[in-house]
């Protein structure tokens, strides 16, 4: 989850200088590499730490605040492009949100799962 944050961040700061060519390239390899890192992570954190019982009820979260946030994110851009003029300052807020991210998904220690399994079986 660090290493997908840190690809984010990455990516967004390259979004402030991306040009045709090369750099457009590795712009969407960056993007590309958060987004499958994300999805295939969470794939397996998912049910790790919370089980499979209640896995489709957990995921139907995820995924509507994912689209909620898909939603809500061009509208923050286009607000903050037209408060500020220009997009730099806008990515600059989105770089260290996901900085913080991956701070946090750094910090986070999975649960310990001994005791459940105990009190299961």
């Amino acid at each position: 989850l660090p290493a997908s944050a840190g690809l984010l961040a990455l990516g967004l700061g390259l979004a402030t200088v991306v040009t045709p060519g090369t750099l457009a390239i590795a712009y969407g390899l960056v993007l590309g590499g958060a987004q499958g890192a994300i999805r295939s992570t969470a794939a397996v954190i998912l049910p790790r730490w919370f089980g499979v019982a209640n896995i489709g009820a957990i995921r139907g979260l995820e995924t509507a605040m994912m689209v909620g946030a898909s939603a809500l994110g061009p509208l923050a851009f286009a607000l903050g492009t037209d408060a500020t003029g220009g997009y730099g300052p806008v990515l600059a807020v989105a770089v260290v949100l996901a900085l913080l991210a991956a701070a946090i998904a750094a910090a986070v220690r999975p649960p310990d799962l001994s005791l459940s399994r105990a009190e299961a079986g």
